[in-house]
């Protein structure tokens, strides 16, 4: 094996690792105009598609435990929470959503009731928001890609979104 081979073989092994990771299946399909062969043969493409994935899973995990915060407060105050202090409050044991991570400039909860944003500063998605808007679902709630959301459509279409609504899968 040459050089060009191991290390094409090993940027698609590590992509495969993170869509798993970022929950993606492999029923997902590639992002438009990047065949499944070009980025088997585009050690690039790959690795440029590796690093939007791998910092887009930064924002969703922390979306993620934001929507369980959110289910908690709702479950303890009959309401949904306005801000980050109120969501927090709830007492889940995970960690805290909000603050700043490596790519993830914040995750704020509100002002609209039970609304979560994620923010990139840093990365391929620096300057890019996630805004998910949750909806009544039968006695529960889902979550909805809010119009205000400036991630591209293509990038997303490799996420998997905490409680989204059945109606957008």
């Amino acid at each position: 094996m040459n050089h060009k081979t191991i290390l094409t073989t090993s940027i698609v092994a590590a992509l495969a690792a993170t869509a798993l990771l970022a929950g993606c299946s492999s029923r997902s399909s590639p992002a438009p105009g990047v065949t499944p062969a070009a980025v088997a043969h585009d050690p690039v493409v790959a690795y440029s598609q590796y690093q939007t994935t791998s910092q887009l899973a930064e924002g969703l995990a922390r979306a993620g435990v934001a929507a369980l915060d959110v289910g908690y407060y709702r479950a303890a105050h009959g309401k949904l929470p306005t801000d980050n202090t109120q969501a927090e409050s709830a007492g889940s044991e995970g960690p805290a959503f909000s603050g700043s991570g490596k790519y993830v400039q914040s995750v704020t909860v509100g002002p609209a009731p039970g609304r979560i944003t994620v923010l990139w500063s840093h990365g391929k998605l620096a300057g890019e928001s996630l805004v998910l808007s949750p909806a009544q679902q039968g006695p529960s709630y889902c979550y909805r890609v809010d119009p205000a959301t400036t991630v591209p459509a293509a990038v997303l279409a490799h996420a998997t979104i905490v409680n989204k609504c059945q109606s957008e899968e």
